[in-house]
């Protein structure tokens, strides 16, 4: 089986350590939530048939991650770390494969800059929805362009109408 190289991997490994880079550099206060950490700490202790868990004053995303990290603080910072580069090698990924030039060129730009902004990265480091919202919202942005450019509205339009 034959390997063909893309420039555009290389791309998204040098951007995902540079992230990794940028977020150990960045002071996040050690792995010690804050009081709003440790409401959503508290509350993944409950069941997951618990009306509390699902339905109570706070979103229960965030507890769902901590219980599949096994409460363990440094790991639910990995993976929150690990889901926001994932979304962004995403974004960049979807804008390498636009077919205009010039906007794939200035995408990858502003995408990269704004990725790397640390007032984005510094929310990967705390105990708080924002991370994972952060993420959320870029990975459905990027597979609404990704939609958007490879026709799936005109698929969508025939369905429809």
């Amino acid at each position: 089986m034959k390997i063909h190289y893309q420039p555009i991997y290389t791309l998204l490994i040098c951007y995902a350590l540079f992230r990794v880079f940028l977020f150990i550099l960045i002071p996040h206060n050690g792995y010690i939530p804050n009081n709003d950490g440790l409401d959503y700490y508290n509350l993944a202790h409950q069941t997951l048939f618990s009306s509390a868990f699902w339905c109570g004053s706070r979103s229960f995303i965030l507890p769902l991650l901590i219980k599949l990290c096994f409460y363990q603080i440094p790991l639910v910072f990995a993976v929150q770390l690990l889901l926001s580069i994932l979304a962004w090698c995403f974004a960049l990924w979807v804008s390498c494969q636009l077919s205009n030039e010039s906007h794939r060129w200035f995408s990858i730009l502003m995408i990269f800059l704004l990725g790397v902004q640390p007032y984005l990265l510094v929310w990967d480091g705390k105990i708080l929805t924002e991370s994972l919202s952060i993420s959320s919202t870029i990975v459905f942005l990027s597979a609404l362009l990704w939609c958007f450019t490879h026709g799936f509205s005109r698929q969508m339009a025939m369905i429809a109408g």
